[in-house]
Parts: structure tokens; sequence; C-alpha cells
């Protein structure tokens, strides 16, 4: 009786390892396929492998967070939205039919490359350890400036959250100089992306890199070398940001409230 209790225990446990070894292989395909594109060997097809990768490894792990859950209302769609996984499928859409760039590729392999490992630890526990202080680095020990390291994780996820501040200047420089509809589209919907990345109230990363990335373009804009119409044009650029962040933040915010509410019992 008791052997035959554990049938469907030992079953669930080989599918869900099999699951977690489909998608450390996926991952893992990501990675490949943007070398290759950085390598530029056929980058046009390696360019759309890594994307349709890509968008298979973060619709999957979308589903496993939210598909149970799953309604036509406007909570569910919030909360889907909400999902850093999520992100990165309207990401893999928007850059499927783009011209293949490392700056596009780098985001999809660097994120690929750690969940990939954090993968492969709950795979394969003789392993852990070793992945487990690779990821860590140096991350938390203090620095000789007083400032506390970063894990490599931490470090990796950052430089995604800076290439993707990076590629709204690029969608936007290319809908200018081709102004085509395509163009206007692409960078229209990455803007919708990056807003949504940085108003992540579960992800903190992208807004540590916009702030960085300010700081650094405030100090050349204030240089007496920096001309007035660029300086004008880039603080013009900055209020505009923060004022579109604040009201979305803003809305994030009431929505995570009336979710608490609503979970809160006796209500």
């Amino acid at each position: 009786m008791a052997t035959e209790q554990q049938k469907p225990k030992e079953t669930a446990m080989d599918a869900s390892r099999v699951k977690q070894m489909l998608l450390v292989c996926t991952h893992l395909g990501v990675v490949l396929s943007a070398a290759l594109v950085l390598g530029q060997l056929t980058p046009w097809a390696w360019h759309r492998r890594c994307m349709i990768l890509f968008l298979a490894a973060n619709a999957h792990r979308t589903f496993e967070r939210r598909g149970a859950q799953f309604s036509l209302s406007n909570a569910f769609l919030a909360s889907v939205m909400a999902e850093d996984s999520f992100h990165y499928v309207i990401y893999a859409v928007i850059f499927y039919g783009e011209q293949p760039s490392v700056i596009s590729a780098a985001p999809p392999a660097i994120y690929s490359f750690f969940k990939m490992l954090l993968g492969a630890a709950k795979l394969y526990p003789s392993i852990e350890p070793k992945i487990g202080n690779f990821i860590k680095g140096k991350g938390g020990e203090q620095q000789a400036d007083g400032t506390i390291a970063l894990t490599r994780s931490d470090q990796g996820f950052r430089m995604v959250a800076t290439f993707e501040i990076m590629l709204l200047g690029v969608m936007w420089s290319r809908a200018i100089m081709y102004f085509g509809m395509r163009a206007l589209m692409s960078a229209f919907m990455y803007s919708q992306f990056a807003m949504l990345r940085y108003t992540s109230l579960r992800n903190p990363r992208p807004r540590q890199a916009w702030a960085g990335l300010r700081q650094q373009v405030s100090v050349l804009v204030a240089s007496p070398y920096c001309p007035s119409i660029v300086a004008r044009v880039v603080n013009t650029i900055q209020t505009t940001v923060d004022k579109a962040v604040v009201a979305m933040q803003d809305q994030a915010q009431a929505y995570a409230q009336r979710q608490t509410n609503q979970q809160a019992p006796g209500q």
C-alpha cells in the first residue's frame, strides 16, 4: 500500500525534474544563440532562435506563476503585467523581427545565463555549493571605499537593466532616422516595456541602473563644454520620464494595496 502511494509522488517528481531540465536547456539555448549572434555567424537566424527560446522560457515562467489564476479580469491582467517574466515575453516579441545587434542580444544572454545556473543547482544538489559560491562572488563583503560589494548575479542583472535603458535610446534614434511605421511601432512598444520594467515593485534594479546613468549624464550635462541645447533636451527627457514614472508607480502601488485589502481576512 505504501509503495502504491509513493508511485504518484515519484512520477510527479520525475515530471518536475524533466520540466526543470527542459527549462535549463532552453536558457542554455538562449546563451548559445546569443553567442553565435555576437560571432556574426548567420546573425539573423540565430537572433531569431535566441528570441524564440527566450520567449518560451519566460512564457513558461509566467504560466507557472499566474496560469492557475487565469481569468478575464483587469486584476488578473495587472498581476500578469507585474511579472518580470512577462516583461521579457514582450521583449522577445519586439526584437524577434528586429535587426540583430550586440546590445539587443546581450540582455537575454546575461539573464538566461544566471537563470540556467540557478536551475542547474536545483537539478544537481552536488554542484549547488559551487554554483552558489560563483554567483555570490564577493557579495556582501565591505570594499575599500566602504561600500558593500554586489553578488555576481546582482551585477549581471544590473548590467541587463543598463542595456535595457541604452536600448530605449537606440530604438527611438532608429525611429527618428528611418521614420517608418515599423520602427515607430517598435520604439513605442519598447517604451511601454521600459516603463513596465522601471515601475516594477518587485525588481528595483532598473530604477537603480537609471539612477546611476542619470547621475553620470547630469555630470556631463553640467559641464561648460556641453551645448546648451543638448542640456535642455536631456533635462526635458529626464523630467518627462520622472513624471511618467511617478504616475505609473502610484497606480501600481494603489493596485497592490487593493490586492492586499482583498486578501485580508474578514473582507
